[in-house]
């Protein structure tokens, strides 16, 4: 699995992928140590890389 910052996401479903990006954010933002390392693990998102080499969650 690779590991990519939240802030490097870029939803392809723009209305709610941008809702869903945004409250994830801030939900771990909460976050630290070792609750935020399992938060992030338990919510592991499929991304593919653009074109430009984006990660691009779908």
């Amino acid at each position: 699995m690779k590991n990519i910052a939240i802030k490097e996401l870029r939803p392809t479903q723009m209305t709610h992928g941008e809702r869903e990006v945004a409250k994830k954010t801030d939900d771990y933002r909460k976050l630290s140590g070792h609750d935020l390392k399992m938060a992030i693990a338990e919510k592991a998102c499929p991304h593919n890389a653009g074109t430009r080499g984006q990660a691009l969650r779908y």
